[in-house]
């Protein structure tokens, strides 16, 4: 179908004087034209067409618009819902609702009965190319591929200065225009929210169209926002059940703009998380489920798959349930306390005040720690302090370093100290209530005046960081028995929250799997093994279960974890009962011996790690590693 020719000579003059001519027209100045517009009229100038004179058009005949109709079936379904809800929602009168095809070629239309004239010729049957119709909406959605707006004198022809009208383009899942949804108003009337109301209607055709071209897929719909993800502004993507990308919707292309987001390409490109890992934490289509892009956006994600595409529940994938955070740390957080933990962490480092984490060993206060210094945004450094391995002879030069010449055996040129390397970024102190008490009051005129002062110097230097404290002791009981101090403890928890074990903890399961994804990707395991799992108390927290799960690992050469290998490991944690006395005692382990003899040199030195150490010709590290897990 194409226009009738004009009996006008074609109009071929310059393309500068071609626009400065239509500007004429219209009374604007050439320089207030719009990029597009101008653009777009200069197209129409080198089509031949000329702006004071249109071309007559030409319609398809019924047969052939019947037929062109029947093929774009289940869209026209899609839009003449829209149609009719935009007729609703459209206030006055004087317009004309429109929905064409790819080509420009109109489907349907809906008028008003005061439509503008010549309003009527945006009919079913008629093409409003761009090089038929000079400019208007629906001929450069089509060129453009977005929403646009032709306002009056802007149209190419003066036949339709008095219209505006608006269109928005229905993109494919592959990204090629589907369709085009258009108002025509007259221009007197024109109504500011329009454009809105055309881009969501054809937002929602989008959706329908996406959803039903990929029905046989897995569909992700997501949005940064939880509270967005069931609204026209969720991206979409289509993907197989191996994770291999097949179509994306214009959102979905908007929010991972900056990533390789391609049809052919994979769910691991785009995503920190493998497919196998995202999938066996899905739920069924109801729950939100996060994930982040390899760019660190976090992101809420319904996913909905055919029933054939569906997780078994009944082995789990060994592996998935990590939740990136910002910066490098992983956190696991689907259970309600820990999320409030976050929340209130995050708050807290905004405000640059004190945060005391407290909880059993193992449950994670390091990677808390970490997390606060990512919600910072502070340039410096996170620099972690383990107050009960230094020194206590040493650790008030560890923490304020010294000058040149401060002690015997001092380094020349000094040392800078711990808390000046975290200057403008966190310092993490932990185990502080095992901080020795005769430094505590050092440590309290820091946190006061934010200096500090080098041993063997008079000069104080102002510092500035974020301080995160953590502990597992009882810090009250340790307040009454005089072991520290109360103006300490005041000091430093500004901000406290707790860290619940791992037996209280609603999300167990994502837990254990995080920690199999971490040991060994491949491995699975059964429902029954994780509610085996669940039953043990975790004295260790996830320190212990993944010395556990290490264990299990190797009893398990098919890859698969069964509730018979968890329990015979569990089974030997479970108390034994007593020996008859004319049994043999079994003799001492190795490792008994060992941390028989580290206690001991422990106990004879007053707890000094170093003299332990030295002693025993262990490292340091060693010796606090084994009395810290012999007490615990």
């Amino acid at each position: 179908m194409t226009p009738s020719s004009s009996s006008h000579p074609v109009w071929t003059p310059a393309p500068c004087q071609a626009l400065a001519e239509r500007a004429a027209l219209a009374k604007v100045s050439p320089d207030s034209v719009r990029a597009e517009i101008r653009q777009s009229w200069q197209r129409c100038v080198d089509s031949g067409l000329d702006p004071a004179h249109k071309r007559d058009y030409s319609q398809l005949e019924r047969g052939d618009l019947h037929r062109l109709q029947e093929q774009n079936g289940r869209l026209m379904q899609f839009a003449e819902r829209e149609l009719r809800k935009l007729q609703a929602q459209i206030p006055g009168s004087n317009y004309v609702i429109a929905f064409a095809n790819s080509d420009a070629v109109i489907l349907n239309a809906v008028f008003h009965n005061s439509a503008p004239d010549p309003a009527s010729e945006v009919a079913p049957g008629v093409c409003w190319k761009e090089s038929a119709f000079g400019t208007n909406a629906i001929g450069l959605a089509a060129i453009e591929k977005r929403p646009v707006t032709v306002h009056a004198w802007e149209h190419f022809f003066a036949d339709y200065n008095h219209l505006t009208c608006t269109a928005a383009p229905v993109l494919a899942p592959d990204g090629d225009v589907a369709g085009i949804l258009d108002v025509s108003s007259d221009s007197k009337s024109r109504r500011q929210h329009m454009s809105a109301l055309v881009c969501m209607s054809a937002l929602q055709i989008e959706a329908e169209l996406f959803r039903e071209r990929c029905q046989n897929h897995i569909i992700l719909q997501f949005h940064n926002r939880g509270e967005f993800v069931d609204t026209l502004q969720a991206g979409l993507i289509a993907v197989t059940d191996t994770g291999e990308i097949l179509h994306t919707n214009s959102r979905a292309r908007f929010f991972l703009e900056d990533l390789p987001l391609r049809t052919d390409g994979s769910f691991e490109e785009i995503f920190r998380s493998s497919f196998a890992d995202f999938m066996s934490r899905c739920g069924d289509g109801n729950v939100l489920t996060n994930l982040a892009d390899l760019k660190g956006s976090c992101y809420s994600v319904k996913v909905h798959a055919p029933k054939r595409m569906r997780p078994k529940r009944t082995i789990v994938v060994g592996g998935t349930p990590r939740v990136p955070l910002l910066g490098n740390t992983d956190f696991v957080y689907d259970d309600p306390r820990v999320q409030q933990v976050l929340t209130t962490v995050s708050q807290a480092v905004h405000l640059a005040v004190p945060i005391l984490i407290r909880g059993e060993t193992g449950t994670g206060k390091e990677l808390l720690a970490r997390y606060a210094h990512s919600q910072c945004a502070r340039p410096g450094k996170f620099v972690a302090v383990n107050c009960a391995a230094i020194p206590e002879d040493l650790i008030e030069s560890e923490l304020f370093g010294y000058k040149e010449g401060a002690f015997t055996g001092a380094r020349g040129g000094g040392s800078q100290g711990l808390v000046m390397q975290a200057q403008h970024g966190t310092l993490f102190l932990d185990e502080i209530g095992d901080m020795p008490l005769r430094l505590q009051p050092a440590l309290l005129r820091f946190l006061d005046q934010h200096t500090i002062r080098p041993v063997g110097s008079t000069v104080e230097q102002q510092v500035d960081v974020q301080i995160v404290a953590a502990t597992h002791c009882d810090l009250e009981k340790a307040v009454s028995e005089r072991q520290f101090r109360a103006d300490l403890w005041h000091r430093i928890s500004s901000v406290e929250v707790f860290l619940p074990p791992l037996r209280e903890r609603t999300d167990f399961r994502e837990v254990v799997l995080f920690n199999l994804r971490l040991i060994a990707p491949q491995v699975s395991i059964t429902e029954e093994a994780l509610d085996r799992l669940r039953t043990y108390t975790w004295p260790g927290n996830a320190r212990e279960l993944k010395n556990v799960l290490t264990r299990i690992l190797i009893s398990c050469p098919d890859q698969v974890i069964t509730a018979e290998a968890v329990n015979t490991l569990l089974n030997r944690f479970a108390p034994r009962p007593e020996q008859p006395s004319f049994q043999m005692a079994a003799p001492p382990s190795l490792d008994a011996i060992r941390d028989n003899a580290i206690l001991e040199a422990y106990h004879k030195f007053g707890g000094n790690v170093s003299k332990t150490a030295r002693y025993l010709s262990m490292s340091r590290n060693t010796v606090y590693r084994r009395v810290r897990d012999i007490s615990h």
